[in-house]
């Protein structure tokens, strides 16, 4: 990651209502683990239906990101507006970020058809689109979020009140 993604405060959500929309938890956290080497923060978001989960998560995430649970909607928007990346599966809450203008990276195992259908609509967004969720792998996510946040516009975040 380059020296303007250090100090980039990316999000991750986990969850999705089917397990067929879930990339691994535990894959989330080896991405997180490397966006942390390049020098990002880590805040996990994690709905009602990870709450079955939300033990192991903390386990596997480093005690340096944070994991959220148990936000309200108005919470989870507020919390989504600061950060300059989400990382999520196919979720309300990658919708919720990309409509507060936060850029969204969207893993996607492939629909039948119109597999752009389901992603966030905007130009700041990418969607890694596989035959099934288990054939993207932590490099590729890793390369797309750090691509992302090299191209990321940092301004939004200092208006905010927050340093870059």
């Amino acid at each position: 990651m380059s020296a303007k993604g250090e100090g980039a405060l990316v999000g991750l959500f986990p969850g999705a209502s089917l397990a067929s929309k879930r990339w691994p938890l535990e894959r989330f956290a080896e991405l997180a683990a490397r966006l942390e080497t390049g020098g990002a923060r880590i805040v996990v978001f994690l709905g009602p239906e990870e709450s079955a989960v939300a033990a192991r998560a903390r386990a596997l995430f480093s005690s340096s990101a944070l994991v959220l649970d148990g936000l309200t909607l108005s919470q989870l928007a507020s919390a989504s507006a600061l950060l300059d990346l989400l990382v999520s599966n196919d979720s309300g809450p990658m919708h919720l970020a990309a409509a507060v203008g936060t850029p969204v990276l969207l893993l996607l195992g492939a629909p039948v058809r119109g597999a752009y259908w389901f992603g966030p609509v905007g130009e700041r967004h990418r969607v890694l689109v596989r035959r099934t969720l288990s054939d993207i792998s932590v490099a590729e996510a890793h390369a797309a979020a750090s691509s992302m946040l090299t191209a990321a516009d940092f301004s939004r975040r200092r208006a905010f009140g927050h340093a870059s």
